[in-house]
């Protein structure tokens, strides 16, 4: 069974997962440029399994931003301080790969 949450015409939702380490984390360097100051990605190793385990958490979720088509990396999707409660909430954070800002 694929991973993928929702498919539509030109991206799709993946869960992360520690197979996305490395072309996350070089795509995230690549980026940095564009992300600072506003975006401390995970551009490590350590920091990738960090975001992994942060994902673990109940009110946390994360998802790659990929084309359809090429299934390449184009941003991430946080949903971080999930309440579940009378008023469900989040907040929402995304940033792009710099091959795909424009």
């Amino acid at each position: 069974m694929s991973e993928a949450i929702q498919h539509q015409a030109t991206v799709w939702l993946e869960k992360p997962g520690l197979k996305h380490a490395r072309e996350f984390v070089r795509a995230m360097r690549n980026s940095r440029g564009l992300h600072h100051p506003w975006v401390s990605a995970p551009c490590d190793p350590q920091s990738w399994r960090r975001y992994l385990d942060r994902l673990k958490r109940e009110n946390e979720a994360g998802y790659l931003v990929r084309r359809d088509g090429d299934n390449e990396l184009c941003g991430v999707i946080n949903l971080n301080v999930i309440t579940y409660e009378a008023l469900c909430s989040a907040y929402l954070s995304y940033y792009a790969v710099q091959k795909w800002a424009n």
